[in-house]
């Protein structure tokens, strides 16, 4: 979990940006993922890009807008100590390491992935893919020195899965 972890971090921590676009609070466009049977929502805000994500890298979503990522990987693994093994790894993976705050399934943390590196803001969350081992990790990050729009604080919170209520009812 840790190489997927960190490969993914420095792909969407390392490079994409340009400038800032200013947001709204309310305004976004819903966007779905699926995994399976199951899809996840959420909202990303107006003015963000959808960036085609390469094939060597494991995410189902990429955006960004300015300095901040917003990224969607998929992991193996499942238990109740998702979120601290995320960020024991994260700890140990960074160049320097904060953490902000964290449950059960969301965490912030400050991290800098090399000397030269800017220091960026990272909020996570995970979402168990149903009747499997795995789980989806959505990250959204920002250069710390840029400050926030909001964006992230926001973004993070939207992503849901779905329920399929037909299946809920049986």
């Amino acid at each position: 979990m840790k190489k997927i972890f960190l490969a993914a971090a420095i792909f969407f921590l390392g490079g994409c940006s340009g400038p800032s676009l200013p947001l709204e609070e309310t305004s976004g466009t819903t966007h779905q993922v699926q995994v399976g049977e199951h899809q996840w929502e959420f909202v990303l805000p107006e003015g963000w890009e959808i960036i085609p994500v390469p094939q060597s890298v494991e995410a189902l979503f990429f955006a960004r807008s300015g300095h901040e990522n917003f990224v969607i990987t998929r992991h193996r693994g499942a238990g109740e100590n998702l979120m601290d093994q995320i960020m024991q790894d994260a700890d140990k993976g960074f160049y320097t390491f904060e953490e902000i705050s964290r449950d059960e399934v969301s965490s912030q943390f400050r991290a800098k992935l090399s000397v030269t590196e800017p220091q960026r803001d990272v909020w996570q969350k995970i979402s168990p893919i149903p009747e499997t081992e795995e789980f989806l990790l959505a990250s959204c990050s920002l250069e710390t020195s840029q400050g926030s729009t909001g964006a992230c604080e926001t973004l993070i919170p939207s992503f849901e899965i779905l329920v399929d209520n037909d299946k809920e009812n049986d």
